[in-house]
């Protein structure tokens, strides 16, 4: 209950502060971004929406691949979709559904948790490499823009790629010395090591070896992942102002992902407040900010939609299957009593 009801205030929060900024920039703007957003313009930006989700099925499918689950994509993609909608409608955007991917996996296709977490780890840390490609590249842009503290800026770089090097070689050295590195943090952390711990990090590790062809074409598909997400920003951005620096597209896509941090459903409100302030600063009209947000939003609200309705399907399914499931236990401690 205590979630629910942070859930719904967040919501009211980012609600208010979604109608305050409406209110301030003028309510027109509703009416010119959902003009944009029923042309061809707006058609283009949600097919982009849902090549990114199908995009992010296939990695999952590459590493289900690698720990030796081989699924019918299509199967997974519905899996996908509903995991992904229930991260989007989450406080924290960037979070959230993948608990209910790894029951779904756990229920139709029997996958055990030490697996499921396996997989999503990998994922995970896939997705933090290659976001941080297009972060880093996000934030170059937009000291190089503004210039803020761009005297900072070389000890910025060399620090990130010092750091990024750093963590590589550890991981690597780690490996090649065959020990177990999730044992070496837990036993940092002073957390009594398990069985299971270590079958865990077995199954992360042994993903990540440069000379594997499937952890290559992995790495591939999570960068172009967010290689589409950077393009749909480039193209809305042109759109709105005609404008095909790369360098403004990656500090808009920067400020997206600073807004998907605040804890509101949908990033309600946040998005609109980051965007106000990123296309002020940049140089352009801060309601055309607003703009940008409401045509990005309803083209992954209307993906959005898709996902919900894998969800119910997926859910009822989960549903009856375990009534089913609970029924055929209670046969068998009858049968055992008799």
């Amino acid at each position: 209950m205590k979630k629910i009801g942070s859930i719904i205030v967040s919501f009211l929060i980012g609600f208010f502060v979604f109608f305050f900024i409406i209110k301030w920039t003028g309510w027109q703007e509703i009416r010119n971004a959902f003009n944009l957003f029923l042309s061809y313009k707006g058609l283009l930006i949600v097919l982009l929406s849902i090549l990114i989700w199908i995009i992010g099925a296939l990695k999952w499918k590459l590493i289900l691949q690698d720990q030796g689950y081989h699924f019918p994509f299509l199967k997974l993609l519905e899996i996908y979709f509903a995991g992904s909608s229930l991260t989007y409608l989450t406080p924290i955007a960037i979070i959230g559904g993948e608990g209910f991917r790894a029951y779904a996996l756990k229920n139709k296709f029997s996958i055990p948790w030490q697996k499921n977490i396996a997989v999503l780890a990998i994922e995970k840390i896939l997705s933090v490499f290659s976001l941080a490609i297009f972060l880093l590249f996000g934030i170059v842009s937009f000291f190089f823009l503004t210039s803020w503290y761009l005297k900072y800026l070389e000890i910025l770089i060399i620090g990130f790629f010092l750091l990024v090097i750093f963590i590589l070689f550890f991981i690597h050295f780690k490996l090649y010395k065959k020990e177990n590195l999730i044992k070496f943090i837990l036993r940092i952390l002073g957390v009594k090591n398990n069985g299971m711990a270590y079958n865990f990090s077995q199954d992360v590790f042994s993903f990540f070896h440069f000379k594997k062809p499937l952890f290559l074409k992995t790495c591939l598909v999570a960068f172009l992942k967010y290689a589409a997400i950077f393009l749909r920003v480039w193209l809305l951005l042109f759109f709105l102002v005609q404008n095909q620096n790369i360098l403004i597209a990656g500090s808009i896509m920067l400020f997206i992902y600073i807004s998907y941090l605040i804890p509101v459903p949908a990033a309600i409100g946040s998005l609109e407040a980051a965007q106000t302030f990123a296309f002020d600063y940049l140089g352009f009209e801060a309601i055309q900010g607003i703009t940008f947000s409401i045509v990005l939003r309803s083209a992954e609200l209307f993906v959005v939609i898709f996902g919900i309705i894998f969800l119910l399907k997926l859910g009822i399914f989960l549903f009856f299957d375990r009534i089913r499931s609970g029924f055929n236990n209670h046969e068998k401690k009858i049968t055992g009593q008799n």
